[in-house]
């Protein structure tokens, strides 16, 4: 009896002991050398922001325009600085058959956060799977890719080689020769099911867990699509646990064996709220790696922030147009020897410090408001991050409070009770 089930349920357990890795097929490796003159492959986007309702990004229907593709970062320094000058030209070609993608590897939040501080001209396209991000082998950002009128690639550079005079020569069907600069391969995110994979229709439920290889930047979480889907790349077990129960990594005692493996997880169910999606992960997390979690509140070490008494509270000075250009878009950040968080509040810097401290952090000063922070802070020098804030009116304290942790105990086995 030949039978057809309506929901289609990919369940892929890697387990340590077998040394082999579950699952579908890895994705398609990126194309490593894409060159001037080649066909430019067709854009794969999750989403289009900043277009007319009824613009697609497909290159098929902009030929007879030229095209620049600028692949860029929300936390990329080089690309925030890139964006005045391709705005400018943007501007230039406003009323001319010139079409400026920026596509980005990130969540649409991220990128409204951005655009928020730097306007970005022209069409935004999404790429969370970087399956164009693989074809364009656009790494290290930012990545520039102009395609000429008949769909070609007129020249791969970095953004600030792109000129007007480029532009003007492209649309006169002259040819351009601009500084190269050669990408690196991309390798999309894992997907079981997904139609560049294999030809069968995606899943209408999907759910693996598999081990893979570490990599530079690999690491990459979602939620999206109303809520429906969970992708994980590279993450070790723990983090995976903190992102299943919206736990701070810092606020989790952790009392199970903890495998050394790094995972890759993508979990698919439509019509499914965010919550059910984590309720689901929570689940298989449990029975795949035998882990029991729960909630406990109890006294934890902690670090407190608070006013210093006696001292007034100096709040920071509003950054210059250099470090305005310099901030970091995707919340306070640790970079060059400072925590970086614009236009923040002292909860959000708690966060922060909690996140480098890996201790829990309670902000208690009191202080209600948005502030451009710049702190002072060598990786582990505490004492040097204490001084920092006194210049503030702040201090950090250790103290004992009562805080509510996630404990992972081993779990029961496969005892039905």
């Amino acid at each position: 009896m030949n039978l057809r089930i309506g929901v289609s349920l990919v369940l892929s357990l890697a387990f340590v002991a077998s040394g082999q890795q579950a699952g579908g097929p890895e994705p398609q490796q990126a194309q490593e050398h894409l060159a001037v003159g080649d066909q430019a492959p067709e854009l794969i986007l999750s989403k289009l922001l900043q277009a007319g309702p009824t613009a697609e990004a497909k290159l098929a229907d902009l030929r007879g325009k030229v095209v620049v593709l600028e692949f860029w970062g929300a936390s990329s320094r080089e690309s925030m600085q890139a964006f005045a000058h391709l705005n400018k030209l943007a501007e230039t070609f406003k009323d001319k058959p010139v079409q400026f993608i920026s596509i980005a590897a990130t969540d649409e939040s991220t990128v409204k956060m951005f655009v928020e501080r730097t306007p970005i001209r022209g069409w935004i396209g999404l790429d969370d799977a970087l399956w164009t991000f693989s074809d364009y082998s656009a790494s290290p950002v930012p990545h520039t890719v102009i395609v000429d009128q008949q769909g070609r690639v007129a020249a791969i550079t970095k953004p600030e080689n792109v000129t007007e005079a480029a532009l003007n020569d492209l649309l006169a069907g002259k040819p351009v020769k601009l500084p190269l600069k050669e990408g690196k391969p991309v390798k999309p995110h894992w997907k079981p099911g997904d139609p560049k994979e294999q030809p069968e229709p995606e899943p209408l439920v999907q759910l693996a867990i598999a081990r893979c290889k570490a990599g530079p930047n690999q690491t990459r979480f979602a939620f999206g699509r109303d809520g429906r889907y969970f992708e994980a790349y590279a993450a070790p077990l723990p983090t995976i646990v903190a992102l299943a129960y919206e736990a701070k990594p810092s606020r989790i005692a952790w009392m199970a064996p903890m495998p050394e493996d790094l995972y890759k997880v993508s979990i698919y169910v439509p019509g499914c709220s965010e919550n059910a999606v984590r309720r689901m992960l929570q689940d298989v997390l449990a029975k795949t790696f035998d882990i029991r979690v729960r909630w406990k509140t109890g006294a934890v070490p902690c670090y407190v922030l608070q006013r210093t008494k006696g001292e007034p509270w100096t709040p920071p000075s509003a950054w210059g147009p250099k470090e305005k250009i310099e901030q970091i878009y995707s919340g306070p950040l640790l970079e060059d020897g400072w925590i970086r968080a614009p236009k923040s509040s002292l909860e959000d810097v708690a966060a922060s410090i909690e996140h480098l401290l890996h201790r829990p952090v309670l902000e208690e000063t009191g202080i209600e408001g948005s502030f451009d922070f710049s702190i002072k802070y060598k990786r582990g020098d505490i004492d040097g991050l204490k001084a920092a804030l006194r210049t503030m009116g702040l201090e950090l304290k250790e103290a004992d409070r009562r805080i509510k942790v996630l404990v992972v105990e081993k779990g029961a086995g496969d005892d039905p009770s």
